[in-house]
């Protein structure tokens, strides 16, 4: 008798959780989809995987307390975000690469507040990436690397004490790199000008800062035109890839996407989280790392790097051309295929 009274004494204070709970979701949900109209409401657009999931358990728990309104309204909250979620559904998109040139990307951010480790240098080492996009790159970072620049000949570097430090290496015969600055913006971006059998390839890597203020967002928002204007500016098929502090569900993401004309490599391929790595094993990270690309280029593999020391996933990407194209001037520019 007692233990069924305790559970009594439970079941309002559960209730009034579990409503509680419930209107936070939809507060969240509801926010997220506002994301556009206030720089604050964007910072609950990022968690689409969260909210449904959090969603089912909720119906779950409003059949439990018998609650069927809740039931449906919590249902709806899942179907809406999980929606979101069906471009990422996996259809086969990683596949092996065909015959061809192409080329093996990584993009990486380093964490600025954490020295680098012996074993990350050893993995950068051993892997012999073509393109390293580094981010948050420290002078302490940049004498870690002296080895590694011994494999990539072409690299351009801007180090700095803050999250600012930019860095790429590239190891494709004739590649031209540059440190590029953006008006109004304390972090550089970084490019590659290079040619794949025969054919040219610009490269950006960036790192736009997280839109945690107006004057943060107004930034991001900046960083994000510039690529735009770039697009627009070179006919050259275009790369775009770094930690860009922003999700695919962001309406500013999703509005870089539509005037660049820019694809998300992520598409088909299920949901690749890179940070924050230190939660790793919880289904809380989200993916602010990214490889964007014009259509002429195909992507072949995509995956998301074991924990390397850094608060950030490592990105790792193999892309080549669309389909067989005779080279102009065909030369060791690019890795065979495996």
């Amino acid at each position: 008798m007692s233990r069924a009274r305790t559970r009594a004494d439970r079941l309002p204070t559960l209730n009034r959780r579990f409503t509680q709970g419930s209107l936070l979701l939809l507060g969240a949900t509801l926010a997220g989809f506002a994301a556009g109209q206030w720089w604050f409401w964007e910072l609950f657009a990022h968690f689409r995987v969260q909210y449904t999931l959090a969603a089912l358990v909720g119906v779950a728990l409003a059949l439990g307390l018998k609650r069927p309104l809740w039931g449906v309204l919590l249902g709806f909250c899942a179907g809406l975000n999980g929606a979101q979620l069906l471009p990422l559904l996996p259809n086969g998109a990683d596949l092996p690469p065909p015959p061809g040139p192409t080329l093996r990307l990584l993009s990486y951010n380093l964490n600025a507040f954490k020295s680098m480790e012996p074993e990350m240098l050893a993995w950068l080492e051993r892997e012999s990436f073509d393109i390293l996009v580094l981010l948050e790159v420290t002078s302490e970072d940049w004498q870690a690397l002296a080895p590694l620049r011994a494999h990539y000949p072409h690299w351009t570097v801007k180090p700095s004490p803050t999250p600012n430090g930019v860095a790429l290496l590239s190891r494709v015969p004739g590649t031209r790199t540059a440190v590029f600055e953006i008006p109004g913006v304390s972090s550089p971006g970084v490019s590659a000008y290079l040619s794949l059998a025969g054919r040219p390839l610009t490269i950006l890597g960036l790192h736009p800062p997280p839109s945690h203020s107006p004057q943060r967002s107004e930034v991001q928002d900046q960083v994000f035109q510039e690529v735009i204007r770039l697009a627009a500016s070179r006919p050259a098929p275009l790369v775009v890839a770094g930690d860009l502090n922003s999700t695919r569900w962001s309406p500013r993401f999703q509005n870089l996407l539509t005037a660049t004309g820019l694809r998300d490599s992520s598409d088909g391929r299920g949901w690749h989280p890179t940070w924050p790595s230190w939660l790793v094993g919880l289904p809380l990270l989200i993916p602010i790392d990214h490889f964007l690309h014009t259509p002429e280029i195909t992507v072949h593999q995509r995956r998301v790097g074991a924990d390397r020391g850094s608060d950030h996933y490592p990105l790792e990407v193999i892309f080549g051309w669309n389909a067989p194209r005779r080279a102009v001037n065909e030369t060791a520019s690019a890795r065979p295929a495996p």
